[in-house]
């Protein structure tokens, strides 16, 4: 009996991400819940052991960009462009913030899907809540606890 190779399967980690959050709208709490669980299979993703945690490594998500931009008038942004998606943060920043702001912009990018099909109707989040979302996440991821 001869066997054949396995392949595992492509790794999508924005995927898997998103697969853990609700597909419908959903409250504070529950959303935060869902971040919190996020950052902890970001840090398995990312294979992240103890509260050290470089750059380097959060950037290297497949499917993301991450670029210092001189003057940026914002701490951070993420958008989608040249077929893939994109975060910028402030090059004059230390390391630890800019750290914090691409992890922040990440969780706006795993919960992009979502907010597209929310419309203003049966939207449960405001933007301020998702703003404190999108820093609990990066909280999470960098310390491993709950923010």
């Amino acid at each position: 009996m001869s066997t054949q190779p396995t392949t595992p399967p492509a790794i999508s980690p924005l995927g898997d991400l998103r697969a853990v959050r609700p597909h419908q709208a959903t409250t504070l709490a529950v959303a935060m819940s869902v971040a919190h669980r996020q950052a902890a299979l970001m840090r398995e993703i990312l294979a992240i052991h103890g509260k050290a945690i470089s750059l380097e490594r959060i950037t290297r998500l497949p499917g993301v960009t991450v670029t210092m931009i001189n003057d940026l008038p914002v701490p951070g942004t993420a958008f989608w462009g040249n077929g893939h998606w994109n975060i910028h943060v402030r090059q004059q920043d230390p390391p630890e913030t800019q750290r914090f702001n691409v992890l922040h912009e990440l969780k706006h990018i795993i919960d992009h899907p979502g907010r597209r099909a929310t419309t203003a109707d049966d939207a449960c989040l405001s933007d301020a809540d998702e703003e404190l979302i999108a820093d609990h996440f990066a909280s999470c991821v960098l310390t491993g606890e709950a923010a």
